[in-house]
């Protein structure tokens, strides 16, 4: 299959033939139909991560966590999941649901059982690039990391739900309510969808504060 892997050289991805990932019991194959790119995989091509444990650049990775795919392969012990069901990460890297975090419902900020995670560096085992992700043709996925997309959401707007659900974190945490004023610190790819969250929760009055120009 094709990919797009880094090289190790900062901000270089080459198309490369990769093998195709075997299914085992328990997972998924999917085809990947769009793919976001994320901040943070900017960051890791730049090299600007290596001061957190995992996050150095390095030659091999497949990057790619903002997705919308398509289940083509369903393995053994799979169930609730069939072909041709769509697709998108559920962001959830197997969280251990016991921690202070996770009784509070901040998922993202989940320790795990063992602690191999801490709230400073948020990066799995192995490093930020140590899973093939989908800037490929096909990936592999357990289901709890997925969500399945209901017909009305398109594969375009389904590549998008992982950076829109910080934005739901965001408002839930700050508690937002109907008549309230929200201000949203910086205007990216998150920030945006964050307003746009805000809006939906009931915020009257969503103001954005960002830099104009350049810094």
């Amino acid at each position: 299959m094709k990919a797009a892997v880094t090289t190790g050289k900062l901000r270089e991805i080459r198309l490369e033939d990769v093998p195709t990932p075997e299914v085992g019991p328990g997972m998924l194959l999917l085809k990947t139909a769009y793919c976001s790119v994320c901040g943070t995989d900017l960051e890791y091509l730049d090299n600007t991560l290596a001061y957190r444990e995992g996050g150095a650049l390095h030659a091999g990775a497949i990057l790619g966590h903002e997705f919308c795919a398509e289940v083509v392969e369903v393995g053994d012990g799979v169930t609730d999941w069939a072909v041709g069901d769509r697709a998108t990460t559920s962001g959830f890297r197997g969280i251990c649901g016991e921690c202070y975090f996770c009784r509070r419902r901040l998922f993202n900020l989940c320790l795990g059982k063992e602690h191999e995670r801490s709230i400073y560096t948020q990066i799995p085992q192995g490093g930020y690039g140590n899973r093939s992700g989908a800037m490929a043709e096909y990936m592999v996925r357990a289901p709890h990391q997925l969500l399945k997309l209901p017909d009305h959401v398109s594969s375009t707007e389904g590549a998008l739900v992982e950076p829109l659900s910080v934005g739901v974190g965001a408002v839930e945490a700050a508690e937002i309510r109907p008549g309230d004023t929200a201000v949203v610190i910086g205007a990216g790819k998150i920030g945006l969808g964050t307003m746009q969250v805000a809006k939906v929760a009931g915020a009257s009055r969503v103001i954005a504060v960002d830099l104009h120009g350049e810094p």
